[in-house]
């Protein structure tokens, strides 16, 4: 959707059926310093060390987005 490069290659409108949506813990991974995907029942999860104590976990989560203003988004995640 954001590409500059698709317009020339693609000639129908992209559709955007998710969106990640990311957060940071503060956790130790199985294997320092290594990627991990984590495939649930949920959502498929990404999850990357951006230091020493902390990961970055990007959940692909199915639009439309669920609210964050009401809760949705939150339930959604712990779920």
């Amino acid at each position: 959707i954001f590409s500059k490069f698709r317009k020339d290659i693609v000639h129908n409108k992209p559709i955007s059926n998710s969106s990640f949506v990311g957060f940071v813990v503060d956790v130790q991974l199985p294997y320092p310093d290594k990627g991990h995907v984590f495939l649930t029942d949920g959502a498929p999860t990404l999850c990357y060390p951006i230091s020493s104590t902390e990961a970055r976990f990007l959940v692909d989560v199915p639009n439309p987005l669920p609210s964050t203003g009401n809760g949705d988004l939150a339930r959604f995640l712990q779920s």
